[in-house]
């Protein structure tokens, strides 16, 4: 083998191995600061007989409230894509079916069974975040 070739082939790899160790780098400390979030699993009830929707048990300061005064909670959806697997603060409209004297509410509308973020003053609707 040429000296030419050698020197192009060790190039190359040299190249491709900073560019691969930088993209892994860029990806870990971007997945780090992402915000942390405390979450919570709602509880399942039952199903509301008049609409078919089920009924979750949620803490009731989970729940906010838009500028339509809609009712929606933040769920930490999983996401898989070029940075990895990480978590989005996914908004789910609800509508307060009971408020409970222990700090839960009952609400009708979660679609699937999601984390439900707890800390939503340090979050907004479509961030990426860290669960605990």
């Amino acid at each position: 083998m040429r000296k030419k070739d050698k020197i192009f082939l060790v190039t190359i790899i040299l190249f491709f191995g900073i560019t691969a160790y930088l993209t892994y780098y860029s990806k870990v400390v971007y997945l780090q600061k992402l915000p942390l979030v405390q979450t919570v699993m709602p509880q399942f009830l039952k199903y509301e007989e008049s609409s078919g929707m089920p009924l979750y048990e949620v803490p009731e300061n989970a729940i906010l409230a838009d500028a339509g005064h809609k009712r929606y909670i933040l769920t930490a959806r999983f996401e898989r894509d070029v940075l990895g697997e990480r978590y989005r603060a996914n908004p789910v409209h609800v509508w307060i079916v009971e408020q409970k004297e222990n700090g839960m509410a009952v609400v009708e509308g979660i679609v699937k069974s999601e984390p439900v973020i707890l800390n939503t003053n340090e979050v907004t609707a479509g961030a990426d975040v860290r669960m605990e």
